[in-house]
């Protein structure tokens, strides 16, 4: 059996104490209990929460971290570091071979890596096929702000929206072998 791989992207700057962070957990027990082995950016915030969620249930977690990030370390969760060299590998390592890619709210990190895996949907660049997930309240507005921009109706649908963590885990897809790819 081929191993499955779900992404999640995320900010480093959530605590523990917040809505967000209890998600990540929720969202990484929530792959894991559905078979998908998780990769993170391995790092603190929505990353660690991921981590810990997939752990929770014996799931298997990968941490993608990057070198010139150093001397930081990854997370106490992370089955698995994964360091790559720079950012540009690092999400390439992200992306690589997931079906899925599942982006809670963030900072400037999880925009570039919402905007590449979008790109790369809307590219047809992938080898696989991949569906992309943008989790949160602030993502409707992003998308929506989008729209003056000479972008076709059908690539600005590419990510689905959810406005909260219930809502996805609600409308999950039992299939998700079909992509907008």
């Amino acid at each position: 059996m081929n191993e499955k791989f779900a992404t999640t992207f995320g900010g480093s700057g959530y605590a523990p104490n917040t809505e967000q962070y209890r998600d990540g957990v929720r969202l990484g027990r929530f792959l894991a209990e559905r078979g998908y082995t998780v990769k993170c950016g391995g790092y603190y915030g929505l990353m660690e929460a991921v981590a810990e969620g997939v752990r929770d249930v014996s799931g298997r977690v990968l941490g993608i971290t990057n070198a010139t990030f150093d001397p930081k370390a990854a997370n106490r969760h992370i089955t698995e570091e994964r360091k790559q060299p720079d950012l540009f590998d690092r999400m390439r390592e992200l992306i690589a071979d997931s079906e899925l890619i599942v982006a809670q709210e963030g900072s400037l990190g999880t925009m570039a890596e919402v905007f590449t895996a979008w790109c790369l949907a809307y590219t047809h660049s992938l080898r696989h096929k991949m569906r992309l997930y943008l989790v949160g309240r602030s993502w409707s507005s992003i998308i929506t702000s989008l729209q003056n921009l000479p972008i076709t109706e059908a690539d600005r649908m590419i990510p689905e929206v959810f406005e909260d963590m219930e809502m996805f885990v609600r409308s999950f897809p039992q299939d998700t072998s079909s992509s907008n790819s």
